[in-house]
């Protein structure tokens, strides 16, 4: 770009041009220096005006008409001081008014009001005019736009600021060198690393500043980057502390002419890292010599990525053909559902149980119950995967499940005892009835026929007969009873809950103690071994809250919501500990809780009795769902 020629050098190429037309008295050579200097101004790339001591213009050259999108004879007779903004006009007169006959010319820089209304910046050069009494004429004005550089200089003072701001804040030090490894700009922290002043610090050698074993290889370093250009990592330690630097060059046309780096106080992440590094020591030794199988799923690989010895153990495979394995690969077909959904939930950051039980497939195709307890393993807030411990438990599913057998063996005994049981009563019950009962009514008609027989009358054989008629109708009255406990007709003839409120009020009758009665219909809901079994259960809580409780009222209800049958028998007697009388010795005379719990198992239904020692009242609740009934 053409350097654009200031105002005195303007002058001088006047002078000269002045000098070639002498002499000047003539006039031709005055027209002619006239036209020249016309035309210089014209075509001078700069802007040039004149105007009175009261702003009025009396010329502009081309350029400044252009500048202002105005014609030459537009802008004659205007004021100056319009194109000025209104807040710099009278900085801009008093730089005019300053102007002396001994000091008759001013550079500055000021804004003017662009044609479209913008404000730019102006370089100035202002000189007065004087006449030869000394006299202000007017003032000549030279200037030049430099709105572009004043962007760049504004931009280059926001770019320091930042750049200064950034070396007196930033956490980690930062420093620029020349070539001669000298430091040119150090960030503020390396104060207090350095323990001197900045303005001390900046210009000095190396090995002014740090030790001489490390400037040594400092400087090396440093040789290294700004001959080869390249980048240069370094971990280095001074003064106990450890410190990471990463150095590069700064280019010009592709040559590096400074050399800028950073570097980070890295003790405390190295302290960490060897902490850290020797709690994975410490944890890879836990996982491999745990008496346990150990394993880490990657959901988003869904791949095994750790598995310990016993795991290996457990299932046959090697570690190496584990690391290549899905999860799926050792389960089941039907356990695979079920994983799926555990993982997806997991996932999703709902809650699963942290102990389940699966069957995996070992490699040789047999399968092993374990139990795993998983533990989520989180990245960003997010389950990535899983540390599984895996314990065999086999063996002692095995055992559970003879246990299992053998308990349905012992339920399956039990029913069947109780089946025999309500046989024999039954069979007892009729041969009481048919055949004792029978034999009784016999006697009893000979007795009397035995006394109607006598000859004479014979007062003491007589009422010894009629006492003897009287024991048998209390025996056969005590028979009937017993045959009608032993296998209630009523139940078989009408069903279960009229034998229910029968049973209750031959309770009230029996031993003289009211029963409130709330008995919905039950018929067709039971089969006749579960109406049995719930006949049985409320006779044999009836029996011990006569002989136990102590009590003055009962309360019986047996009521169906939905597909339960719900039964309730309650006391305001004496309470008792349920768990003592659980526990009593079956040769010791109880309570027969242990006869009325397996009953209730028997129909499929649950027997729940709240009582306390020392306490009054005791409620016993059973619920029968009523398609187990039917079952059964």
């Amino acid at each position: 770009m053409t350097k654009k020629p200031s105002y005195e050098e303007l002058e001088q190429r006047v002078a000269e041009l002045e000098k070639r037309l002498r002499p000047r008295e003539t006039e031709e050579a005055e027209k002619k220096i006239s036209e020249v200097f016309c035309s210089m101004v014209e075509d001078m790339p700069a802007l040039m005006c004149r105007f009175l001591p009261d702003g009025t213009l009396t010329f502009v050259n081309r350029n400044l008409c252009d500048y202002f999108g105005s014609k030459k004879e537009h802008l004659i007779g205007q004021n100056f001081f319009q194109f000025i903004p209104e807040e710099e006009r009278q900085e801009v007169r008093r730089r005019f008014i300053s102007l002396t006959r001994e000091s008759p010319v001013v550079t500055y820089e000021h804004q003017v009001i662009a044609s479209d209304g913008s404000r730019r910046w102006q370089q100035r050069t202002d000189r007065a005019l004087f006449d030869e009494a000394g006299n202000l004429k007017e003032y000549q004005c030279l200037s030049l736009d430099v709105t572009d550089h004043k962007r760049v200089e504004e931009a280059l003072r926001e770019k320091e600021a930042i750049f200064s701001a950034f070396l007196a804040h930033s956490p980690i030090y930062v420093f620029f060198k020349d070539k001669n490894i000298r430091s040119i700009h150090l960030s503020k922290n390396y104060e207090k690393m350095l323990g001197m002043p900045l303005h001390e610090a900046i210009g000095k050698p190396m090995d002014e500043l740090f030790p001489p074993d490390v400037a040594k290889g400092m400087i090396a370093d440093d040789m290294r980057v700004l001959s080869e250009g390249k980048r240069v990592d370094v971990v280095e330690e001074l003064g106990g502390r450890i410190y990471e630097t990463i150095k590069f060059p700064v280019l010009k046309n592709g040559v590096p002419f400074v050399l800028a780096g950073l570097t980070m106080d890295i003790t405390e992440r190295k302290q960490v890292e060897e902490a850290l590094q020797e709690s994975e020591k410490r944890y890879r030794q836990l996982f491999n010599h745990a008496p346990a199988g150990i394993y880490e799923l990657d959901f988003h690989k869904q791949r095994f990525i750790a598995v310990n010895d016993v795991m290996c153990k457990y299932t046959g495979y090697s570690e190496e053909e584990f690391l290549r394995m899905n999860f799926y690969d050792i389960l089941p077909d039907d356990a695979k559902t079920l994983c799926t959904q555990r993982i997806r939930k997991l996932m999703a950051g709902e809650s699963v149980p942290e102990e389940v039980e699966y069957k995996i497939t070992k490699k040789d195709g047999k399968e092993l119950w374990v139990v795993l307890k998983i533990k989520p393993v989180y990245e960003n807030g997010k389950v990535k995967g899983v540390t599984t411990v895996v314990h065999d438990i086999t063996e002692r599913c095995k055992v559970e499940q003879k246990l299992r057998q053998s308990e349905e063996r012992l339920r399956s005994l039990s029913a069947e005892l109780m089946k025999a049981q309500e046989n024999e009563r039954i069979r007892i019950s009729k041969e009481l009835h048919d055949e004792i009962g029978h034999s009784l009514a016999i006697l009893k008609h000979r007795v009397r026929s035995i006394g109607k027989s006598l000859l004479a009358p014979q007062p003491q054989l007589s009422n010894d007969g009629d006492a003897a008629v009287e024991l048998i109708d209390e025996l056969l009255e005590k028979l009937r009873r017993i045959s009608k406990d032993l296998n209630p007709a009523i139940l078989e003839n009408l069903g279960l809950s009229p034998a229910l409120r029968c049973l209750a009020e031959s309770f009230m009758e029996e031993y003289k103690m009211p029963v409130s009665v709330s008995i919905d219909e039950t018929g067709g809901l039971f089969s006749k071994e579960t109406a049995r079994n719930l006949y049985r259960i409320f006779q044999e809580a009836l029996t011990n809250i006569a002989k136990h409780a102590n009590a003055n009222h009962v309360n019986v209800q047996i009521r169906r919501e939905n597909e339960n049958v719900y039964c309730l028998i309650e006391d305001d007697g004496q309470g008792f500990d349920v768990n003592e009388a659980r526990g009593r010795d079956a040769r010791c005379k109880g309570l027969g809780l242990t006869v009325m719990e397996e009953r209730a198992f028997l129909i499929g239904g649950t027997l729940e009795i709240s009582s306390c020692k020392g306490e009054r009242g005791t409620k016993m609740l059973l619920t029968v769902p009523i398609d187990n009934g039917r079952v059964n």
